[in-house]
């Protein structure tokens, strides 16, 4: 060694791997010792290296313990160290014999454990020699603090009450943190689908509401048996009617909350506040008839709903829709611009029935899955329905009483697809409590962001478990690397110094600390298709990969008509109302 820093590295080492080597040197020296010992009985050979070191002594032991075996001695001499008063009746011969025996046999296993431990020791020093200088140069970096990942095996040691993996790998994923949330990100193709394919089966024994946006999941899934479809254009499909969730008048405001979720941008709030109050108006004066539907509702909008004076006349009995519909400004047309965009969200011929369903009764009372399936072709149509439904579901579900124990999946894959669900947030912060599973998949952040603003943010940061498949996106790659964490790391540096006197040369040692981030944003964008990072709670970072699902759909469409909406007459019941 050429200074005391690397007698220092190099002892720091051993220390650190005491345990290894007592391990190896103890193990080697046994099954030497008994290689020497079994070679001595049985072998001749000259070459044996107790011939070498004593030809005299070996060829002494040789013939002892061939002419006298050890079984010979087992009562004799084993039993008379026993009891020596059993040696008074023997022979002097056996004794005799006895003493130059155990005298031989000594003398033979001294040398073989010497050789033992003499070759033991020369091979583990070799071979430590060699593992330290690896590792000092390169392997001997010491992981300090931060985030760092592990193998699969390392984490499933850990989690022991589990029901649910991830992966070909098997990641064990904690029944505790099934409550706690789950966001996948990942871009069209890269592995989002078969993630949550894989996951369906697994999860199948409980009661859940699945959104289906491509579709993917009901044709595999989907059980007529046991579970629900809302699929407009499919038959099997329930026929949910909005006025079924209005058990008081206060159930109103929270409808009217969710179907006209306030802007990202608050100064653009009041236009949506006074929809607000006109959606209220209509609700409470549709509800008054005893036995409003949907068809109902998208009879009226159809009417009044793009024209402020009829719409005004119809609501003339609710005076805080006034201010926003008397006059003809500004003011009153950026009101209806916003006021029917919504409204015509509504108009849809395939939500046009009376309808038995609410989903107030399924989150309280359901057993089974609820499929929502929403088709390209139908996802602008299809989406202010669905968004509303879905919020509906999240406000009852937080009206659940905390069990802990129980699980209710709400899965959406692409929710920014959805207009803006207002009770999302509150769905993660406290459904938790009352067995909430929420499942929420998006291809990026900027999607996110049109929606929720700077809350897409809180969104992200309130799941406890994030999967993250390959992202072409640039921003939200840096900003999930910035999530995952920092690491930071001691690596040892040796430095050679160099002198016209050549006494003075020699190494120096010292310690480089790094702190870098775990993962790039161009290790995440260039993630192979159904392969991501996993981070589980406070688990280290790890990596999984997936099989493709190759279970085929086996539920197909089946039409049914639509019906068109009729317009040729008014309501009676609407007109009693009316003074």
């Amino acid at each position: 060694m050429r200074s005391f820093e690397e007698f220092a590295i190099r002892f720091s080492f051993f220390r650190k791997h005491a345990k290894i080597i007592l391990i190896w040197f103890c193990t080697l020296s046994l099954i030497t010792f008994a290689y020497l010992t079994y070679l001595g009985i049985t072998s001749d050979s000259k070459l044996q290296p107790y011939s070498i070191y004593s030809s005299e002594s070996y060829s002494e032991y040789s013939y002892i313990v061939r002419t006298y075996p050890v079984n010979l001695f087992i009562k004799n001499s084993i039993m008379g160290s026993i009891f020596p008063n059993y040696l008074k009746d023997r022979s002097d011969f056996f004794y005799a014999i006895h003493n130059r025996w155990m005298a031989v046999v000594k003398k033979k296993a001294l040398f073989d454990l010497s050789v033992s431990f003499g070759f033991s020791a020369i091979f583990v020093v070799l071979g430590l020699s060699f593992i330290s200088k690896r590792g000092i140069k390169t392997s001997d970096q010491s992981f300090v603090r931060g985030s760092r990942f592990a193998k699969t095996a390392e984490i499933n040691v850990r989690i022991k009450d589990y029901r649910i993996t991830f992966g070909k790998e098997k990641i064990r994923f904690p029944k505790s943190f099934e409550n706690t949330g789950v966001f996948l990100f990942g871009a069209p193709g890269s592995g989002k689908s078969t993630f949550i394919k894989h996951l369906l089966p697994q999860i199948e024994g409980f009661p859940g509401i699945i959104y289906d946006r491509k579709p993917e999941f009901y044709p595999i899934f989907y059980n007529p048996k046991k579970d629900l479809l809302l699929d407009p254009i499919d038959a099997r499909s329930i026929q949910w009617n909005i006025f079924k969730e209005i058990r008081e008048q206060e159930d109103i405001i929270n409808i009217v909350k969710s179907l006209v979720p306030l802007p990202v941008e608050p100064q653009h709030a009041f236009w949506y506040l006074a929809s607000q109050q006109i959606f209220t108006a209509i609700f409470n004066l549709l509800w008054q008839t005893g036995n409003a539907s949907n068809k109902n509702l998208i009879e009226f909008l159809y009417r009044y709903g793009s024209n402020r004076e009829k719409l005004l006349l119809e609501l003339r009995n609710y005076p805080q829709v006034h201010g926003y519909l008397s006059r003809d400004n500004n003011m009153s047309n950026s009101v209806m611009a916003v006021f029917s965009q919504f409204a015509n969200a509504l108009i849809q011929r395939h939500f046009y029935h009376d309808g038995n369903f609410s989903v107030r009764e399924f989150i309280n009372n359901g057993t089974g899955r609820l499929f929502i399936v929403n088709r390209i072709a139908t996802e602008e149509s299809f989406k202010g329905y669905y968004s509303l439904f879905l919020d509906l579901a999240f406000r009852e579900f937080l009206c659940r009483p905390i069990n802990r124990q129980y699980r209710f999946w709400f899965i959406i894959d692409e929710f920014p697809s959805l207009m803006k669900l207002e009770t999302l947030e509150k769905l993660l912060a406290e459904g938790r409590d009352r067995g909430s599973c929420p499942l929420l998949g998006a291809q990026d952040f900027e999607q996110v962001k049109k929606n929720y603003g700077t809350n897409a943010y809180s969104i992200f940061n309130q799941t406890n478990t994030k999967v993250v498949f390959r992202i072409n996106d640039p921003n939200t790659s840096e900003y999930l690397s910035k999530a995952f964490g920092e690491q930071e790391i001691v690596t040892p540096v040796k430095t050679l110094s160099t002198s016209t006197n050549r006494h003075r040369e020699g190494y120096s040692f010292s310690e480089q600390k790094n702190v870098s981030k775990l993962i790039l944003p161009s290790e995440i964008k260039g993630l192979e298709t159904l392969t991501a990072f996993a981070s589980i709670g406070e688990y280290p970072i790890t990596k999984l990969t997936l099989d493709i699902f190759k279970e085929q759909g086996k539920n197909v469409l089946i039409p049914k008509a639509v019906p068109e909406i009729n317009i040729s007459f008014v309501d009676d019941k609407i007109r009693e109302l009316l003074p």
